[in-house]
């Protein structure tokens, strides 16, 4: 009876080894059949999923954000999001591989207050072993944004600094080619703002820049308005010229936005600073 007792034993042992190994051999099979472009999808969904929870030190997870200074800052701004942002749904379209070893995805965004779409395009990059979505300050649209031309100089009758608020600055800095910086953070609640402009081109003769009304959100700089000033020839003195950038939420009120500043040539800089100014 003891030698059918320890038999049994042995015979079930016999029987359990091949099944764990069964086991794992499979799940290392089923995780070498993930694709990169698999992956780098699940990364973007991650980051859509956290945002839908409002877990903000997961959602930093899945994204590089440059458009941020510090981990701190980026975490703050992402807080405010939560109520801010002006899209309510975000959707996956396609993820598209690059030739560089990268990715693409293509991004439907649906607005909150009217239900129409945006669509982006944002790149998926390799970092420290993950898929993350790279945020570098691509820009939607609001279907109501009416960009206004200016050429040379504008009357100060444009706006009153004297009259108005000042409620922001910009600028101070030389922008090259393609580049662009941002004013102070303010809130707008009126239909207009007023803008102090001064353009020095330096060695060149003349320079077009653009000045947008933008809300910052989870993917993008949310374009409100746009004026485009230019072309100017370098200022012989301390006199700035106005424009009025217009809010495509008119009778809205818009709190959290910026004053973005863009150089739109990729061959010339361009030094820029000036004041924000609102009639109250």
């Amino acid at each position: 009876m003891k030698k059918m007792s320890l038999f049994g034993k042995v015979t079930k042992t016999l029987i359990v080894i091949p099944l764990i190994v069964i086991s794992a051999f499979s799940a290392t099979t089923n995780a070498s059949q993930i694709s990169d472009q698999d992956l780098a999808k699940q990364s973007v969904s991650n980051y859509f999923n956290a945002i839908q929870d409002g877990d903000i030190s997961e959602a930093v997870k899945w994204v590089i954000d440059t458009r941020f200074s510090s981990p701190e800052e980026q975490a703050t701004e992402y807080q405010e999001f939560l109520t801010s942002d002006p899209f309510s749904v975000r959707t996956i379209e396609s993820i598209n591989s690059n030739s560089d070893g990268t990715f693409t995805a293509t991004i439907e965004l649906t607005r909150k207050e009217d239900g129409s779409l945006n669509e982006i395009t944002l790149p998926i990059v390799q970092k420290d072993g993950s898929w993350k979505l790279l945020i570098e300050g691509t820009e939607t649209r609001n279907k109501n944004v009416i960009t206004t031309y200016l050429n040379g100089n504008k009357s100060e009758s444009t706006i009153m600094p004297m009259a108005s608020v000042n409620i922001g600055n910009y600028g101070g800095v030389w922008l090259n080619g393609a580049g662009s910086t941002l004013s102070n953070k303010f809130d707008m609640h009126s239909l207009n703002i007023g803008v102090t402009v001064w353009q020095d081109p330096g060695f060149s003769e003349e320079v077009i820049v653009t000045y947008q009304i933008v809300k910052n959100g989870w993917i993008s700089y949310d374009v409100l308005g746009e004026t485009i000033h230019g072309p100017t020839y370098k200022p012989t003195t301390g006199s700035a010229d106005y424009i009025v950038v217009h809010n495509a939420n008119s009778g809205k009120a818009e709190n959290g936005v910026y004053l973005k500043v863009i150089n739109p040539s990729y061959t010339q800089g361009v030094f820029v600073k000036g004041y924000i100014y609102e009639n109250l």
